[in-house]
């Protein structure tokens, strides 16, 4: 970072965040996020973030983790004895016939926490309409059904969009192939809302609640 720069300003504060690991950041802003008085019970997000290590740390904070599991040999979760990647144990766990959208469902392991208790996690398989193969999600969470697990991960798409739209009102457009101006453009306003200072590939959502029906 350029030793120009007075180190107490919220600048320098951001120009250290987008040099340090991104889950590292994220687990300081939800902290920060429930500090000033924000309720919520759980943290959606993509499989960006889906590292176990980060999950156990939110959890510490007394917030859920549900989001997509990254299909990788390089994570595991222990399973029956085993420690194994998410691949191994799908080819493990018996599937449901025909075309039921919800292949199976099953409970995992994510490490210990600083007690050295083992962390339950819900590992939801379903099946990827685009591709016809299999996708995973975890809840840590596991009073959740399989099926709100599903219907709360809906919700990321509206990450997607809304993440679109405030960068189109508030941080101009670089594309020159684009010919729609920024709102901030169009005003002369060039200050950004809180939750666009923080580096772009922090998009997640926290929710306050969800129903435990089904």
């Amino acid at each position: 970072m350029r030793t120009d720069l007075d180190r107490r300003t919220i600048g320098a504060r951001r120009r250290r965040e987008c040099i340090r690991k991104a889950t590292d950041v994220l687990v300081e802003m939800v902290a920060e996020a429930v500090a000033s008085g924000i309720q919520t019970s759980h943290l959606l997000f993509d499989s960006w973030f889906a590292h176990p290590a980060t999950m156990r740390k939110l959890l510490a904070k007394g917030v859920h983790t549900l989001c997509m599991l990254k299909i990788t040999e390089k994570i595991f979760y222990h399973y029956q004895g085993e420690d194994l990647h998410l691949a191994a144990i799908y080819r493990k766990i018996r599937k449901r016939r025909g075309r039921a959208k919800i292949l199976a469902s099953i409970m995992v392991s994510i490490g210990e926490n600083d007690k050295g208790i083992p962390v339950p996690a819900k590992i939801v398989f379903v099946r990827d309409r685009r591709t016809k193969k299999w996708l995973a999600l975890l809840s840590t969470d596991t009073s959740l059904g399989s099926e709100k697990i599903v219907t709360a991960y809906k919700r990321r798409w509206d990450i997607e969009v809304f993440f679109k739209m405030a960068k189109s009102f508030f941080r101009p457009i670089r594309n020159p192939g684009k010919s729609i101006r920024p709102e901030s453009e169009k005003t002369g306003s060039t200050r950004r809302p809180p939750w666009l200072r923080r580096p772009g590939r922090l998009r997640f959502s926290l929710i306050r609640g969800i129903p435990r029906k089904n």
